[in-house]
């Protein structure tokens, strides 16, 4: 509708500019005219074309272009040549000829996802599949809108995030971080963002980027950054990374296991035997380990003999620290909820990712609080856009010294940082809840 009222102002001003009376028949006419002469639109079901056809025309005669293309999600899928023939023959939209149509822009909010029996986080994307059907059906522009998290992380999204990096066709970026500045009332993890693409451009692309309702940076850039494979949302951290990276240090996330580090799901506790595994106990075993897990959204702990056929071993004999796998909604440089400073003995379940080993508890808890510095979580954030904070996210943080305590002032200093530096990482990383700062990870239960 946005699009066909844009033309028909234009067509109006163009009249008007020519002297020409335009009495209400008259804009009726001019209206139709833009429906049926540069309108063609894909419709889903047979619903939403006549719902389309009403929103273009309402109760009125007149012609739409209106296609709803059977089985179009699967073709799109499997048969993405095929698509593009229908789209470009005449004959699909009712017209005469042979010759291949060309469309001059293709604009939309395509579906984000296809059901695939999991959650949201864990559905395929779609939207990627229709942003390449448009420009492969060749046309000047593509305009579309679509979710955020392609730029970071996203299930199948790794070969369509190189290739929108290194397309300098993009021209345009608007990145909402929060959905809510763009839908306010639909939570969408990673934000969305909206992407102008003009075919055989070759230039810096304008980013807008917005936070809690602002606009909080314009810059011009190329989307790659090289030696990252995701796209940094906010061009003021990249001089901080590339400091960072001067010092050639070993990753933080070198320390970090994958997930499932012993081997347990998830619903582990609610049904060992669903895996082939032992029952375990709600009682502490003498000589036994503790895991680590959850009972509903409670943290618990359950146990078990040393002799427990454990899928994986992991760090079972040392230091370590259990920092959840999932938190947060995807907010850059959010705050992680409290970590476990486990001892040997200690493991857990998928819901935690182990970091260690350590050669003690206190080098435990300076690393928790290290994790919790304003500094790190900016690290973390420029790679971690939903709830999940894979070994991944933490391959910009470097790996420090933990016989000490690191604050953000000594990180600040270590680093070289510039006072506009420190003021910006000040400015966007939100401070700790007073009672997340208590939360300070300290050794429980004995194993």
């Amino acid at each position: 509708l946005y699009v066909a009222y844009t033309l028909f102002r234009r067509r109006l001003d163009a009249l008007q500019a020519k002297g020409e009376e335009l009495t209400l028949e008259r804009q009726w006419q001019v209206w139709d005219s833009v429906v049926r002469e540069n309108l063609f639109v894909i419709c889903k079901t047979k619903m939403a074309r006549t719902i389309t056809r009403r929103t273009l025309l309402g109760y009125r005669g007149g012609t739409a272009n209106l296609e709803d293309y059977n089985n179009l999600l699967h073709d799109l899928r499997h048969n993405q040549d095929k698509v593009v023939r229908n789209l470009r023959n005449p004959a699909t939209w009712g017209l005469k000829g042979n010759v291949p149509m060309h469309f001059n822009a293709i604009v939309g909010n395509p579906p984000y996802h296809v059901a695939d029996g999991g959650a949201k986080a864990s559905a395929l994307p779609l939207y990627n599949l229709f942003f390449n059907l448009a420009k492969t059906v060749e046309p000047d522009y593509v305009s579309m809108i679509m979710e955020a998290r392609w730029m970071i992380g996203g299930r199948g999204l790794d070969e369509f995030r190189a290739e929108m990096l290194k397309d300098h066709q993009l021209v345009v970026l608007h990145d909402f971080m929060d959905s809510h500045d763009c839908f306010p009332n639909v939570d969408i993890k990673g934000g969305v963002c909206f992407v102008l693409w003009e075919r055989g451009a070759d230039r810096p692309c304008e980013i807008y980027t917005y936070k809690g309702g602002k606009l909080i940076e314009v810059s011009e850039r190329f989307l790659a950054y090289e030696g990252s494979e995701v796209f940094l949302r906010l061009e003021a951290v990249i001089p901080i990374i590339e400091k960072v990276r001067a010092k050639t240090e070993t990753p933080f996330s070198t320390i970090v296991s994958r997930q499932k580090p012993y081997g347990l799901r998830g619903d582990f506790f609610a049904d060992p035997g669903k895996y082939g595994l032992p029952a375990v106990s709600s009682e502490p075993i003498k000589g036994g380990y503790a895991i680590w897990g959850l009972d509903g959204n409670r943290r618990t702990q359950c146990y078990i003999p040393k002799s427990y056929p454990l899928p994986k071993v992991g760090l079972i004999a040392d230091y370590k620290l259990f920092f959840n796998y999932n938190y947060g909604s995807g907010m850059f440089g959010e705050m992680p909820p409290a970590a476990i400073a486990a001892k040997p003995g200690m493991i857990c379940t998928e819901t935690f990712l182990e970091m260690g080993p350590f050669p003690d508890i206190e080098h435990v808890k300076h690393c928790d609080a290290y994790l919790r510095t304003k500094f790190v979580r900016l690290l973390i954030g420029a790679k971690k856009a939903t709830q999940h904070g894979a070994k991944a996210v933490y391959d910009f943080v470097p790996l420090q010294d933990f016989s000490r305590e690191w604050t953000d002032k000594t990180l600040y200093e270590k680093y070289g940082l510039t006072a506009e530096e420190v003021a910006f990482i000040e400015a966007t990383i939100p401070d700790a809840a007073a009672k997340q700062t208590k939360q300070a990870a300290k050794p429980d239960a004995k194993p």
